[in-house]
């Protein structure tokens, strides 16, 4: 016995059929949205460019930010709608200009009826010109402030701080007033008899210790010596006069002790000296020479002995003491 094909129960494609109408629902509310958002952005923008109203506060929230909603919206108004049209196009679902305009009609203005009646299944085609909108108006706010006429959409971002201040100052933080703190009330002192100042002394300014004078006085060399059998005339010999160490100044004065014969039988001192006194600065020098017999030195080596014979010349000081250089010469035959 064959069996009877199971009939057809409409009411099991319900649930089914109901979930594309609810993306339509919602495809055709976002468009009504960002339609909304558009002309609000659009009043904004007009009343930028054309009434020169300052863009700040809730002003430029409005202009920057609704393009961009309404971009969204409408973005997804019109995959919605391609999602309807690719089920009528697949067999799943049948456009009827009639029930889709039954449909919509409680959710439009009544004002914008009569135009839907005349234009069945507008809403793709609305969707797109939101999108196609929307989309102008976004780049409008993203331009440089500097371009001409609408740059100033562009500086929207910069007056959100105004609407920031705003919220800030609609509600203040409560101060807290401190209590008054009680003062105490000062208790009179009795004022203290003044004492006498002491007159102050001056204090005595101390004399500087004076400086014993301290003499350090000496010559060189002391002696020196010359052989006449090989150099025959005796050289001048200099003779340096040390005050370095003193801390005062000496009177010095010099003289050659011994004495030969001369020429015309006088006698003459054995030597000449460059210089025979003076005065020597503290922590000075001063050098004398000593010249044996500046006529013919050789007389002094004919009046030496083959031993040597000693010559002296003899330095004074003021108050120091004496002081002797002495000057050997020899000469004679072995």
């Amino acid at each position: 016995m064959a069996e009877k094909p199971a009939a057809f129960d409409p009411g099991a494609e319900a649930p089914v059929r109901r979930v594309p109408q609810i993306i339509g629902r919602i495809g055709l509310y976002a468009t009504y949205v960002a339609a909304a958002l558009l002309l609000a952005a659009i009043g904004g923008d007009v009343d930028v460019l054309a009434l020169h109203a300052p863009l700040a506060g809730w002003l430029a929230l409005l202009v920057g930010t609704a393009p961009l909603v309404a971009l969204l919206l409408s973005t997804l108004a019109s995959y919605i709608n391609y999602y309807g049209v690719w089920r009528i196009l697949r067999g799943k679902d049948e456009y009827d200009a009639r029930e889709d305009l039954k449909s919509h009609a409680a959710d439009v203005p009544q004002a914008v009826q009569s135009l839907l009646a005349g234009r069945a299944g507008c809403v793709p085609a609305a969707s797109t010109v939101v999108l196609c909108l929307s989309l102008l108006l976004v780049v409008a706010t993203g331009l440089p402030p500097q371009t001409p006429f609408i740059g100033e959409l562009g500086s929207w971002q910069a007056h959100l701080s105004d609407l920031a201040t705003t919220a800030v100052h609609a509600s203040p933080t409560p101060t807290v007033t401190p209590a008054p703190t009680a003062i105490p009330t000062p208790t009179a002192t009795p004022t203290p008899t003044p004492k006498p100042t002491p007159t102050p002394k001056p204090t005595p300014t101390p004399s500087p210790t004076p400086v014993p004078p301290m003499i350090k006085f000496s010559i060189s060399p002391t002696s020196a010596s010359w052989n006449c059998n090989t150099s025959r005339a005796p050289a001048p010999q200099p003779i340096t006069l040390d005050n370095s160490g003193s801390n005062v100044s000496v009177r010095w004065q010099a003289t050659a002790v011994e004495s030969l014969l001369g020429a015309n039988g006088s006698p003459s001192p054995w030597a000449d000296l460059s210089v025979s006194s003076g005065t020597i600065a503290a922590y000075g020098k001063q050098q004398l020479t000593v010249n044996p017999y500046p006529p013919d030195s050789y007389q002094v080596c004919l009046a030496s002995s083959l031993s040597g014979t000693p010559w002296h010349v003899r330095v004074v000081v003021a108050g120091v003491g004496a002081y002797t250089f002495t000057y050997t010469i020899a000469y004679g035959l072995t």
